[in-house]
């Protein structure tokens, strides 16, 4: 009767399918300097995820554009994981033929709905500002809101088109 029971046994293992075979899914670690979205601290127009840190106001370019024209109000997000010794930097350009138009620019900069800082462009070409960021106004492991106000725009004569400045590149830096 044992060998009966041992060939009944093979006989059933073997009629049933083989499991498909799956490969294992490609495993991504998460680094402590990022958000799952892919945002991070500081960007350039330069980076491939670079539209990503807009949301509004940032007119829209080509992929390999290392700048884009403003509106009045660009608004950006940011990721930071938490809240000490940053600096909140942003690199502009005032073009000469919309500087021509608006004369020196006031620039206000709001952080998550507050007031982190104000400056004055006072000439066309490239500018570079930063102020220093108080921990209370950061969310830490959270999206952070940066609104940048320009206090006047160039209004093209033609189609209307409302141009603010030519953001280059903006973020949070270590002090």
């Amino acid at each position: 009767m044992k060998p009966l029971a041992l060939l009944l046994l093979a006989l059933s293992v073997s009629c049933t399918p083989v499991p498909q075979w799956y490969p294992v899914p490609y495993q991504r670690v998460l680094t402590a300097s990022a958000d799952p979205a892919g945002l991070g601290e500081f960007f350039s127009f330069s980076q491939r995820a670079a539209q990503e840190y807009v949301v509004a106001d940032i007119l829209e370019g080509s992929p390999n554009d290392v700048w884009r024209w403003t509106n009045q109000y660009p608004t950006l997000r940011f990721f930071l994981l938490e809240p000490h010794d940053w600096t909140f930097q942003v690199n502009f350009v005032l073009a000469e033929s919309t500087w021509k138009s608006t004369g020196p620019v006031a620039l206000r900069v709001l952080l998550n709905g507050r007031e982190l800082g104000q400056a004055t462009a006072l000439g066309q070409g490239r500018h570079e500002k930063s102020w220093a960021v108080p921990p209370a106004l950061i969310k830490p492991k959270a999206e952070n809101i940066v609104r940048l106000e320009l206090d006047k725009v160039f209004v093209a004569p033609g189609d209307g088109a409302r141009l603010g400045m030519i953001l280059e590149a903006a973020g949070f830096k270590k002090q």
